[in-house]
């Protein structure tokens, strides 16, 4: 195994954060962030917050690229302040995110913003990736994969288009922030379709959301809810462990 590449499958922590705070100088989201979280293999986490501003922040810290005023990030039992640049980003290479703000390279068409990464990270053909890229569009509600750039693109096909590239190269764990803002609940299915996936072959997700109707859904198989108010990170009741 590459010493930049994640742990194997199945063993250990996917993600942790352990006591962490991250402050408003480092951050500029409007306050102090305190998170306690740790996603094994197979977890599904769900947080609820409104605010995208910290739900970026959220994604930024777990990837290690806001570091904590205090506390530990791990990823794949990794600390990211113990990893250089390069080690750092072979970590990020098996994650998949969709943000919660500034998905786009608006100088590049959406079908680029898509196997971009891929492209450059991986050692996969070009036509196998854009296969991957097009099931995935058609999974999520596309046509195919979309041409236009992001400017040009009707904001419920970015919502897919977001989608489909965060589950690109079968990652390890994924960050969802704010997935479906405009397509709930029709793309529910087909996202957690694909959640499943990234579940039964040992990875995580975590998925942050403001809509009310997701966070109290009692039919996704949550392992854990959390919710972020006032800048703190709790775990809501009647979560299965």
């Amino acid at each position: 195994m590459p010493s930049s590449g994640a742990r194997a499958l199945g063993a250990g922590d996917v993600l942790s954060l352990e006591g962490v705070t991250v402050s408003e100088a480092e951050n500029r989201a409007g306050g102090v962030l305190t998170l306690d979280m740790r996603l094994s293999s197979g977890d599904l986490h769900l947080v609820f917050c409104t605010s995208r501003a910290l739900t970026s922040l959220l994604g930024d810290t777990c990837l290690g690229l806001t570091p904590p005023s205090s506390g530990q990030v791990r990823l794949f039992e990794r600390d990211w302040q113990d990893l250089d640049r390069g080690q750092a980003h072979g970590l990020r290479a098996h994650v998949g995110r969709v943000l919660a703000r500034g998905n786009w390279l608006e100088t590049r068409g959406v079908w680029e913003n898509i196997v971009l990464q891929q492209l450059h990270a991986t050692q996969r053909s070009a036509s196998a990736i854009n296969r991957e890229a097009g099931r995935l569009a058609r999974e999520f509600g596309l046509p195919g994969l979309p041409v236009d750039y992001p400017e040009a693109c009707p904001p419920a096909d970015l919502e897919r288009a977001a989608c489909a590239r965060a589950f690109m190269g079968r990652p390890t764990l994924v960050i969802l922030e704010h997935p479906m803002t405009l397509t709930y609940p029709e793309m529910l299915a087909p996202l957690m379709e694909a959640v499943q996936r990234v579940r039964n072959r040992g990875g995580a997700v975590l998925l942050i959301t403001s809509l009310t109707g997701l966070f109290d859904d009692a039919s996704i198989p949550v392992t854990r809810r959390h919710r972020i108010a006032g800048g703190l990170m709790v775990t809501a009741d009647g979560d299965r462990v």
